[in-house]
């Protein structure tokens, strides 16, 4: 095992800091114009999970690509975004902020919170009582009041 005097790393190996180093510099070197792979440009716009495994993947831009939100430019086969195409998808993606609606009937009293729906409830419940006594009530007559059959004479078909 090779060592390089002085720095404690087998010959040939970056050390952790050299890479960190590496990777920092090439970061200053991205840009908002900066042709990025897909899989790259996704570890870079959004942010990892918790659980370490990445919010937005390569095949998530491919998606919103075809949905013709996400400008791609395909080189030599690849498929290439930058972090300012992103962030156009983003705002195309932004979902409209609806204002909450008020429960209340009128806007202008001030009621403390939650108690804006007892009064309908109240009502709610006063309805279905009223509901429920009409059906335990005997329901109409639904027919005239002479029900009886009308008796007709019958004539008795001949047999063949």
């Amino acid at each position: 095992m090779a060592r390089h005097p002085g720095r404690g790393v087998r010959a040939g190996f970056f050390s952790r800091t050299d890479t960190m180093r590496g990777r920092l510099s090439e970061l200053d070197r991205i840009g908002p114009d900066t042709p990025l792979r897909l899989d790259v440009a996704a570890r870079l716009a959004f942010p990892p999970l918790p659980n370490g495994k990445p919010s937005m993947t390569a095949s998530g831009l491919r998606k919103e690509a075809a949905r013709g939100r996400l400008a791609v430019e395909r080189i030599a086969g690849k498929d290439f975004t930058t972090l300012a195409a992103i962030a156009n998808m983003r705002m195309l993606c932004r979902l409209a902020q609806v204002p909450q609606g008020s429960i209340s009937a009128s806007g202008e009293t001030e009621r403390t919170p939650g108690s804006s729906s007892i009064p309908d409830a109240r009502s709610a419940q006063a309805h279905l009582r009223t509901i429920a006594e009409r059906l335990k009530k005997p329901s109409k007559a639904t027919s005239g009041k002479n029900t009886a059959p009308i008796s007709e004479t019958v004539i008795p078909l001949g047999s063949r």
